[in-house]
């Protein structure tokens, strides 16, 4: 039976295409939208009492429920979902949630998703906790939480493309869920009842009021948000997909209980037919609509000019002719914004490509034989799987032969596969990020044809970094700040992501102030705080903030983990190669070096004609919290014989004086005796090298961890007193020679007593107190 032959259906169709035309209709999407792929609520909610009642729930609860079960209250899944989340805490309820809502979009059902975002390319709302929608095509979708009356009221009122509302929270952040009774009541009204003052219901009232909405898989029995159509007089027609009961009283009843709220019903058989009547507002299929990254771009600048330079050309006419076959091959690390970059410049260049914008397509996640079957359904000329790489590439070929477009590839890995993937003749552009820093010479060695241009991407420049915080910033920035803006940036490495992380941090909950963020980097855990962020919520990465580096990768051998686990530990700083070969004692760390370099996992430089590697602080942390740093003690043995070696040059240490930090905060956390080694062995070459800084800290350090090793502590007060004097600051000297001579005068070490004397005398006859100077010189004497 088809939709039209339905009675009433042609004329609600009809009705509902004019007001689509209009841009007049939202889509209001429930679980039926979802419900061949994920379980329903109360079919979720039935699985998961079983796994509760299994593990011992108490027979009270398990008595309410059952009551509920049979019960017609409006809100019972409300009650349900309370006792359940009450009874199962320690079970973890929101990894069931994820095993049960945390689905991909399979091949046969992926039409419809897409039909719906081609249909509504601007607002949509769901009640579903899945993320379906917005994992669909990889589209950059904005979600809004039913929480936030500002965001809510912006996305209704400007209907900015993409925006998904997820009233009832998403699945990536259990802390939004509204589920359960107590929630319910707190986003809706207490006991039921709607309180329209709160950010939700002032939200739908707004949207039901001013708007023709369109329900897809919803019940519309029972929902809370339903009885907020009952209180309203003259609102416009809205619109449901429904299955028609089978009891024709039951039909009768419903179809009251829908003309009550002002709800045209469309007719179907079965929800395949969703589809249908997607595809009847939707005039013919649509091209892939323009990506979009919908976060703050800054910076960039030369590398969009010199892309657009590359792709237009202009005759003396003046008219733009589109250079063909030519590749743009975006390196960098991960976090980089590479991605970002390649979808601002599909934005800005889209006027030069006729056949349109093509991607961001996820290169990772393909072969080249499942590449070629999902261009060709985005270019609506479905083809069967090809049995080989090689007929892969023809399909391909055959598909892009005569386009011109710009393809974005995201994500490269391995040249092997993305050699196949790439059309033999083409006239389109693409452009290609990877973290591969070899990527475009394979490519350049496979795929003559192509002009291919290397684009490598380094971290913000201080004066990005600026222009980023102003325009994230808004009217919050302060040019008072400003060193505190860069403070945090350095503390991040520079790197985009991060950054766009922390100042989400200025401007969202918990609201930090610049200095307090600042604080806050210099003493807590980087990593966790940036994971509090919200700036990715906002992208279509909404992965936590350590999967950016992607440590999982299958890239990375063990062999590749331990060397980045010993760049971590001999971090910060660069680390000159001969010193990763001593501490490994591995012929081969230099070529595992240059993997990782390759796969731009640490940075490589020349230091004063020395090899060097660093890898990025975020991802030394990350390591440090993933790993135990099992060569930490090899590192503090190396470091401590260099430094000790008398026969080691001033300059061979000063290289790797940044080693020394990192071998100093060891030796504090470990409470190595080291430190007091280093307080015999290290003056000489901190005094007359200028580090006295880090010896003084050595030295209280060491003091702080063996207070009462009278023999040590006289050396290390000597010491610093010695710097101090030569630094001018005479009153902190002369402190640390009384502290000397109690002791000295405790171990009767008379030697040691007439030395701290004569220094003394110096320093007081520097004062010019010249009696008390001769005294002391006396005592001194008469000692000797």
């Amino acid at each position: 039976m088809k939709i039209g032959e339905i009675k009433g259906n042609n004329e609600s169709l009809a009705r509902l295409q004019a007001l689509h035309r209009e841009k007049k209709v939202v889509p209001f999407i429930g679980a039926g939208f979802s419900k061949d792929i994920c379980p329903g609520w109360e079919g979720f909610l039935e699985n998961f009492y079983k796994t509760v009642k299994g593990d011992g729930m108490e027979s009270n609860d398990i008595a309410a429920f059952e009551e509920l079960r049979k019960s017609a209250d409006d809100n019972r899944y409300e009650a349900m979902a309370q006792i359940l989340l009450q009874c199962a805490e320690h079970l973890g309820f929101k990894q069931e949630m994820e095993k049960a809502f945390k689905k991909n979009v399979i091949a046969e059902k992926e039409k419809k998703f897409r039909l719906l975002n081609n249909v509504f390319p601007c607002l949509k709302i769901t009640t579903n906790y899945d993320s379906l929608i917005e994992d669909n095509h990889r589209l950059n979708i904005d979600t809004i939480r039913g929480n936030r009356r500002d965001d809510l009221k912006k996305a209704l009122n400007l209907e900015v493309d993409n925006t998904l509302i997820k009233i009832h929270g998403c699945l990536r952040d259990a802390s939004t869920f509204i589920l359960t009774q107590a929630q319910y009541d707190t986003h809706y009204g207490d006991n039921g009842s709607i309180d329209e003052t709160l950010p939700l219901p002032n939200f739908l009232i707004d949207l039901f009021t001013n708007r023709h909405l369109l329900f897809i898989g919803c019940s519309l029995l029972t929902d809370r948000w339903l009885k907020l159509l009952d209180r309203r007089n003259n609102i416009p027609k809205h619109f449901a997909i429904l299955k028609p009961k089978k009891d024709k009283n039951e039909q009768i009843k419903f179809t009251t209980h829908l003309s009550r709220h002002m709800i045209t019903p469309i007719w179907i058989k079965d929800y395949s037919q969703i589809e249908e009547i997607l595809a009847l507002l939707s005039p013919a299929e649509q091209q892939p609509q323009l990506p979009t990254h919908n976060i703050t771009f800054v910076g960039r600048r030369e590398h969009l000019d010199n892309m657009e330079n590359l792709i237009t050309q202009k005759g003396q006419t003046g008219q733009v002719q589109v250079i063909t076959g030519r590749l743009f091959n975006l390196e960098g690390a991960g976090g980089i914004g590479k991605t970002t970059l390649a979808i601002e410049a599909a934005n800005r260049f889209q006027s030069h490509f006729p056949d349109g914008v093509i991607g961001p397509i996820r290169a990772d996640e393909h072969s080249p034989q499942s590449f070629a079957v999902h261009l060709s359904r985005l270019l609506n000329d479905p083809r069967p799987e090809p049995p080989n790489n090689e007929t892969a590439q023809q399909t391909i070929t055959h598909l892009l032969k005569h386009k011109q477009a710009l393809i974005i590839l995201d994500n490269a890995v391995t040249w092997t596969d993305l050699q196949y993937m790439i059309p033999s003749h083409t006239q389109s552009t693409i452009l290609l990020t990877t973290r591969d820093r070899d990527m475009a010479d394979h490519l350049r060695l496979r795929h003559q044809h192509l002009a291919i241009e290397k684009i490598s991407l380094e971290i913000f420049t201080k004066s990005e970094t600026i222009a980023l915080f102003q325009t994230m910033l808004g009217n919050k920035y302060s040019e008072s700040h400003h060193d505190l803006y860069l403070e945090i940036a350095r503390s991040l490495g520079f790197l985009p992501i991060a950054l766009r992380q922390a100042i989400s941090l200025i401007l969202f909950g918990p609201h930090y102030s610049p200095k307090e963020l600042r604080d806050k980097l210099a003493s807590d855990k980087r990593l966790d705080l940036l994971r509090q962020g919200q700036a990715l919520d906002q992208t279509s990465d909404n992965r936590p903030i350590e999967a950016i580096f992607d440590l999982s990768s299958t890239l990375l051998t063990d062999d590749l983990i331990q060397t980045l686990q010993y760049l971590a530990t001999c971090a910060p700083g660069p680390i000159p190669l001969d010193f990763l070969q001593q501490l490994t004692q591995n012929p081969d760390i230099r070529h595992h070096l240059e993997q990782l370099h390759t796969l731009s996992w640490c940075q490589r430089q020349e230091t004063q004609s020395q090899r060097t590697y660093q890898i990025h602080q975020l991802v030394r942390e990350l390591i440090r919290q993933r790993y135990d740093n099992p060569f930490a003690q090899n590192f503090l043995n190396l470091v401590n014989t260099i430094f000790t070696d008398e026969d080691t040059h001033f300059t061979r240490k000063d290289t790797l004086l940044p080693q020394l930090e990192e071998a100093f905060t060891i030796a504090q956390q470990t409470k190595s005796p080291l430190l007091k080694d280093w307080v015999y062995d290290l003056y000489d070459f901190c005094e007359y090298r200028g580090h006295g800084d880090i010896f003084i800290r050595i030295c209280q350090t060491a003091e702080k961890i063996f207070p009462s090793d009278k023999k040590f502590l006289p050396a290390a007060y000597a010491h610093q007193a010695l710097i101090l004097k030569a630094w001018g600051r005479l009153d902190e000297a002369m402190e640390l020679y009384e502290k000397t001579i109690t002791i000295m005068k405790e171990l009767g070490n008379r030697a040691g007593l007439a030395t701290c004397y004569g220094n003394q005398a110096l320093i007081l006859k520097a004062w010019g107190r010249l009696d008390e100077a001769m005294a002391l010189h006396k005592k001194e004497e008469e000692i000797e």
